[in-house]
């Protein structure tokens, strides 16, 4: 039996469609994680989307006759569109973020040179140190409204201060949230 035309096209574009999924998703995290973009992420975000369908599109129009082929193609897509998705992302005073990304890793690897100091002296909102220093020294933070996240103080926008424990997850800027999510599931 013949397939219809139709059925070939349908089946490209849902393949396009779940391609490009993982660059959506990892668009949306990166907007969470990653927020000081500036007006960049207004250009570079079309422009990510772009690349990776035209990507996309190349890949899933290739003919195709065995499994392994698929499966190759399928994980060559999805490598190369988060990759781009990535590497696109601006940050307009941040380091980029593959450097946040590692020195967010590095922070928390170190956890046992972090010091009461760094809840002092790296008080930044781009230090990683100073959020492992915060859930090293949890159990010294005071609750009574006195501590500061960051050591910042309020603004009309942003309030820094902690009275309880989950004001700290809720009041954490960009990334520091994963780092924090991380330390409370693996480092107890």
């Amino acid at each position: 039996m013949d397939r219809n035309p139709g059925d070939k096209r349908n089946n490209a574009a849902l393949s396009v469609l779940l391609f490009m999924l993982p660059s959506f998703l990892l668009l949306f995290v990166l907007f969470d994680f990653f927020p000081n973009t500036g007006l960049g992420r207004i250009l570079s975000t079309p422009a990510t989307l772009l690349v990776n369908l035209l990507i996309t599109m190349a890949l899933v129009l290739l003919p195709y006759r065995k499994l392994w082929f698929r499966i190759v193609r399928g994980v060559v897509v999805i490598v190369c569109t988060c990759w781009i998705t990535i590497a696109f992302y601006p940050q307009e005073f941040s380091p980029p973020i593959e450097e946040q990304a590692a020195e967010a890793v590095r922070a928390i690897r170190d956890i046992d040179t972090v010091t009461r100091n760094d809840l002092v002296d790296r008080a930044r909102f781009e230090d990683p140190r100073y959020v492992v220093a915060l859930h090293k020294y949890l159990d010294e933070i005071p609750f009574d409204g006195s501590y500061q996240l960051y050591r910042h103080p309020n603004t009309h926008t942003d309030n820094y201060t902690i009275s309880k424990r989950s004001d700290i997850v809720r009041k954490l800027k960009g990334h520091h949230k994963a780092m924090w999510w991380y330390m409370n599931v693996f480092h107890r």
